[in-house]
């Protein structure tokens, strides 16, 4: 009896320890995984730091933002690594002037119909569906207090808020990321840094092809300087566009042949308000330590004297 019950003691104590460490054992794993993500968080707040830096340092050096810019390469930042240990930021600034500002959408409570028309003419380009664009229109529409429709929804931070709209499938705005994004006020297109999409969408007239030759030899280094340079290179262009025209016509049989052939004179497109610098970057990127890795994107708003704000940041995007 003495035995059994000896025996009885050492399981219940074996029990009791296993138990004791299972805890400990869980315990350390949480302490560890709090740790690591405070480093991964400190590692991010380092990059965050890093890339403003580049953006106050590229606004000094240069009045106009460019892709050939410093803040457009790679950040890769390993100060904050210790001896043995792998820990670094990986990320990269995108410029988000260059792109469609979704915000351009609506003026006090209202659609503004040339931003609504340059929506479309952007989803024309790059093979989007109309009603994807008057779908996304009236979503930004509902945002704004005093809508028509009488429900004021969230204002969406990013496009891909925009995926539970009715009407906008992942496809569609898989097409337009490249060339779209929701910032928290009125822009204008930097066309330094816009695609050739971008530009030709705002200026109404433009074919494809004008623009992306004006995109050709912006990118071989002929950047625009100022809103009167852009003017000046598209009426250039519009020139030519139309000697070319010109000299078709006049090799042609006559203008009644010309018709049936679909010929068309070239427009000649009015330049709009551009910009050749830069307030709103996104930066994404990650912290690495070891084999973990917590991704970040965040919104970063650069003011006149090159100082920086983060408008939002989140954490594991």
């Amino acid at each position: 009896m003495a035995v059994i019950s000896a025996l009885l003691v050492v399981a219940a104590v074996t029990m009791i320890v296993a138990s004791l460490l299972q805890r400990q054992d869980t315990f350390l794993r949480a302490v560890q995984a709090a740790q690591t993500r405070a480093q991964a968080q400190a590692v991010l707040e380092a990059g965050l730091g890093l890339a403003r830096q580049l953006l106050r340092e590229d606004s000094r050096r240069q009045a106009a933002t460019r892709a050939d810019g410093d803040w457009a390469a790679p950040i890769i930042d390993t100060r904050l690594q210790p001896s043995g240990r792998d820990i670094a930021f990986v990320g990269r600034l995108e410029d988000e002037q260059g792109k469609f500002n979704l915000r351009n959408l609506v003026f006090e409570g209202r659609l503004h119909p040339d931003g609504v028309e340059e929506l479309l003419r952007l989803c024309a380009l790059v093979g989007v569906a109309p009603e994807v664009g008057v779908a996304i229109a009236q979503r930004m529409l509902d945002s704004q207090p005093g809508a028509a429709s009488g429900a004021v929804l969230p204002a969406p931070r990013s496009l891909e808020e925009l995926a539970g709209v009715a009407g906008v499938d992942a496809a569609a705005l898989a097409r337009l990321r490249r060339h779209v994004t929701v910032l928290p006020r009125v822009t204008l297109v930097n066309v330094n840094t816009a695609s050739a999409e971008v530009i030709a969408a705002r200026v109404p007239g433009m074919s494809l092809e004008q623009a992306r030759a004006m995109v050709a030899q912006r990118d071989a280094g002929l950047w625009f300087v100022n809103q009167g340079d852009f003017a000046n290179r598209l009426a250039s262009a519009s020139g030519a566009g139309q000697a070319a025209g010109a000299d078709t016509s006049n090799n042609a049989s006559g203008n009644a042949s010309n018709n049936a052939r679909g010929d068309t004179p070239v427009a000649a497109p009015q330049a709009p308000r551009v910009a050749v610098a830069s307030g709103w970057f996104t930066l994404t990127g990650a912290a690495r330590l070891g084999g973990a890795i917590l991704p970040l994107k965040a919104l970063l708003a650069r003011a006149s004297d090159g100082a920086s704000r983060i408008v939002w940041s989140r954490e594991g995007a």
